[in-house]
């Protein structure tokens, strides 16, 4: 390599030879061609120092900037560690709270089973006790109303806002809706008492585990059975205005939808309606 340097040196030498030079300007020149070939100019060595020393500067910034960013999300990190409030070691039928609240579905579905677990129960109880002591209607209320067994047919007897007209039933169709709904399809001879408190109270957790989704179905059931009770006392039924009708009345009012069929099977009851001497087979044992 270093031959091949030399012989290019000197035929520029000779190329490049300066005008009007004597036979010793001419080998001071070759002498000093052949040097720089051999050694670069020392400038190109300060430029290559330069640029080697850029790039390792270049690399010592990105490094600090790199060391900053990861400083600062520790810092964040201890920050967000220190503001959170120490949770208390609180456990329920064995179950770490703290814990819970850290995710907030699971709480969610942990308070709605309990919730619904105690509703239950003391469901349970009112309808036992409801069950014992309840004693269908046998004679009509002496309220100054007319009674007969044609004000029942091909509509409903009372308002939807006529609730308040039984105060002891309005009350047990908006404190225990499940019991009362269940106990009117059993005097209609629709269903067992205790079947229908089931789906109740069934659709009602279904509900409240959705977050809201299983309404739909809820309503559906509830205006399927309104449908079979129109149909008992020759109310308009199955067509899509009477279909609307009942889901908007659920949908905005459902208590007073079930005191308002149990006012219905009451007074069939009271009055001695065939819906009523169809039924009176069918009671909460079966």
């Amino acid at each position: 390599m270093m031959n091949q340097n030399l012989i290019v040196a000197l035929v520029l030498a000779a190329l490049i030879r300066p005008t009007g030079a004597t036979g010793s300007d001419h080998r001071t020149w070759s002498r000093r061609v052949v040097a720089e070939s051999d050694h670069p100019p020392l400038a190109l060595h300060t430029q290559a120092a330069r640029a080697s020393h850029r790039g390792a500067a270049t690399a010592q910034a990105k490094k600090e900037v790199s060391d900053q960013a990861t400083s600062a999300k520790e810092a964040a990190e201890v920050h967000k560690e220190a503001s959170e409030p120490a949770n208390s070691d609180i456990s329920i039928l064995g179950i770490d709270i703290a814990a819970l609240t850290k995710d907030v579905s699971a709480y969610y579905y942990y308070m709605t089973l309990l919730s619904a677990a105690f509703s239950v129960a003391l469901w349970l109880v009112v309808a036992f006790l409801y069950q014992k002591y309840k004693v269908d209607s046998s004679k009509p209320a002496a309220d100054g109303l007319e009674h007969t067994v044609q004000l029942l047919d091909g509509r409903w007897r009372h308002s939807i806002f006529d609730c308040f007209g039984d105060l002891p039933l309005c009350c047990i169709s908006c404190f225990f809706p499940g019991l009362r709904w269940a106990d009117t399809l059993r005097m209609a001879g629709l269903l067992a008492f205790w079947y229908g408190l089931a789906i109740f109270v069934g659709l009602y957790i279904l509900t409240e585990l959705t977050m809201g989704s299983g309404a739909v179905l809820f309503v559906g059931v509830l205006v399927y059975f309104r449908q079979r009770q129109r149909a008992l006392f020759g109310i308009q039924n199955g067509s899509c205005a009477s279909v609307a009708e009942d889901v908007l009345t659920y949908a905005c009012c459902g208590c007073c939808a079930i005191a308002q069929e149990a006012r219905q099977i009451e007074e069939a009851y009271a009055v001695g309606h065939p819906v009523a001497l169809d039924s009176r087979s069918l009671d909460g044992s079966t």
